[in-house]
């Protein structure tokens, strides 16, 4: 009920904007019954776009048909002419369509050109407005796949087409991974499904404003379903090594999608990505990448976000993979201001990482750690007051957390260590311990 007064709401609108339209248009003509004969007769027609434009907007699909049926099957190179027109913004009534309007109004727009236009309707296909957008732009920033299936029948044979980029050098690829639709990325990838080199330039694809590719719009939004459907578009066991350069692609400041996930705290997105690498070296280096804003490994990001669990899951990824090398290049990699896992760590992270390294070495674990503390106090005096308490902190975390019973040798280490830094804070800062 509400749909239906609503619709006859705005066919009443259309149809006075239209009638006062005319009438001015009467007055001001010394012979308004005279029938205009130039090239922009079809103005006579629709005499305001905005009429369009309000029935695009409503979703309004009878509306917009009874506007375009105003043209008569003599006047059909008058009507394609008007469909191919662009507005202020470049826009054309197929933008227009593609954003706002209802799949059934797309199709009819289309249907307008007919076979014999066929030419017509893929320059249309091919306008940009003023942000270099095209039709497939906007379509493919809709939830639903039926506008996105339109166009892509309509470019038929010219699927190159279908891949252009916008001011900011995005294609619709990238729009349908930032808003997480799969179907719709689904359908972009099948352009080039018997094409893999193309395919592959089509996906590597990066933004000029911030050099990322679909799969780090797609990780960076937590869009666990996309980025299964981007992995899978390389799941053949010849596509494994461009498969991983996708992964290792970076944006502008060297994040990779790895680096995206962690720090939005889906572990999904994590596992999926973890989950390609099948050779131990190429898995170690993926997880040591740091970004070039601050030197930042994924580990870092998710502990500076204080996801727990993305944490727990790179340490123990790294751990079954390369346990003798977890301590010193991974779990103790600084950061440029000299921070690691731990400096931006909640009080239940700390316990989380504990466990986990308990988990990974065992009894190990509190012998591994002070060796690397005691190790690395000497350096300490070109260090700032933060080192001191950083590794301080690492101290009271190792006497309070781990040490379960006692142990002579393992105590004993760490009242040396408590010594050294006293000494240390003493003759560094202006706060002795």
């Amino acid at each position: 009920m509400k749909r239906t007064i609503h619709k006859t709401w705005v066919m009443t609108l259309i149809i006075t904007l239209l009638f006062f339209n005319i009438e001015i248009q009467g007055m001001d003509d010394e012979n308004p019954k005279k029938e205009i004969k130039n090239e922009t007769q079809y103005e006579k027609k629709i005499p305001n776009e905005n009429f369009l434009n309000l029935a695009l907007q409503a979703c309004d699909a009878e509306s917009v048909s009874s506007l375009l049926n105003d043209f008569g099957e003599d006047e059909k190179e008058n009507l394609i002419e008007y469909l191919m027109k662009q507005d202020e913004q470049k826009s054309t009534v197929l933008h227009r369509a593609s954003q706002n309007g209802n799949p059934q109004i797309l199709s009819s727009l289309l249907n307008k050109f007919g076979h014999e236009n066929k030419d017509k309707l893929i320059v249309t296909l091919m306008k940009k407005d003023v942000k270099k957008n095209t039709a497939l732009h906007y379509a493919s920033q809709n939830c639903s796949d039926k506008k996105l299936k339109l166009l892509l029948n309509a470019f038929a044979g010219e699927e190159y087409k279908k891949t252009k980029e916008n001011k900011e050098k995005w294609t619709a690829l990238h729009y349908s991974g930032k808003h997480g639709y799969e179907k719709n990325a689904k359908l972009l990838l099948n352009i080039f499904a018997e094409e893999k080199e193309k395919l592959i330039e089509y996906v590597f694809k990066r933004s000029s404003d911030e050099k990322k590719t679909v799969l780090h719009f797609a990780s960076r939004n937590g869009h666990v379903q996309t980025v299964a459907v981007l992995l899978n578009a390389f799941s053949g066991p010849e596509d494994k090594e461009i498969l991983i350069q996708f992964l290792m692609k970076e944006s502008d400041f060297g994040a990779t999608c790895l680096h995206l996930a962690s720090a939005k705290g889906s572990a999904k997105i994590v596992k999926l990505l973890l989950n390609v690498f099948q050779e131990k070296e190429q898995l170690i280096e993926y997880l040591k990448k740091i970004d070039a804003f601050a030197d930042r490994t994924a580990l870092h990001l998710a502990s500076i976000e204080h996801h727990e669990n993305i944490v727990e899951l790179l340490l123990n990824e790294f751990g079954r993979v390369a346990k003798e090398k977890l301590i010193e290049h991974f779990f103790m990699k600084e950061d440029i201001d000299g921070h690691t896992v731990l400096h931006n760590a909640s009080e239940k992270l700390y316990k989380i990482i504990i466990n986990s390294l308990l988990n990974i070495f065992g009894e190990e674990a509190p012998t591994k750690l002070l060796e690397y503390v005691k190790e690395t106090l000497p350096n300490l005096e070109s260090r700032s007051n933060i080192e001191h308490q950083k590794k301080k902190k690492m101290v009271e975390l190792l006497s309070e957390n781990i040490i379960k019973k006692e142990n002579q040798r393992i105590l004993s280490d760490l009242q040396q260590v408590q010594k050294m830094f006293k000494n240390y804070m003493i003759i560094y800062t202006d706060n002795p311990l």
